[in-house]
């Protein structure tokens, strides 16, 4: 797979801050297969189509506060954004557990795991795979976005090298 440039990641990024800061919303009966949640390796994830074959795919890794599969204004923007690209919105489920933390979704809060962040980045490669070979494709582009723990994971991953993959 090629890597895209800086200036078109730093792009892509730029677009999406500023629909994100419009406070844009989205009824959810606008959106197209919104609760698709499915489960692979035992971690749930929710995948978000187009009406048509999609370009690519963005995954949205979450923060540690956050419930992976709840509903919120940023993951509304984002499944717009990627459908506005062509794009399947992927979001994962971390692999770290806190307990009883209720994180106001009604389960306990997942996060990734960031002190061995070699079993994260597998997962979310063999995850890709699973969703292509579902799909029956694969995707001619990849990125991916991050929020708080997410956002330290796709950090670890550039440190490591990992950019391209």
């Amino acid at each position: 797979m090629g890597s895209p440039g800086l200036i078109q990641t730093l792009t892509v990024l730029l677009e999406l801050y500023d629909l994100l800061n419009l406070g844009f919303y989205m009824s959810v009966s606008m959106l197209t297969q919104s609760n698709n949640r499915y489960h692979f390796e035992n971690r749930k994830y929710r995948l978000s189509a187009t009406d048509k074959r999609p370009q690519g795919v963005l995954v949205f890794l979450h923060g540690a506060s956050q419930a992976p599969l709840v509903e919120t204004e940023a993951v509304h923007a984002l499944r717009f954004y990627a459908r506005s690209q062509n794009f399947v919105l992927l979001q994962p489920e971390g692999s770290v557990g806190y307990g009883s933390m209720d994180n106001g979704g009604g389960s306990p809060t997942v996060s990734w795991n960031l002190r061995d962040t070699s079993q994260e980045f597998s997962f979310i490669y063999r995850l890709l795979m699973h969703v292509e070979q579902r799909l029956g494709f694969t995707f001619t582009e990849r990125y991916a976005l991050g929020y708080a723990d997410g956002g330290s994971l796709i950090g670890s991953a550039l440190q490591c090298g990992l950019g391209n993959e």
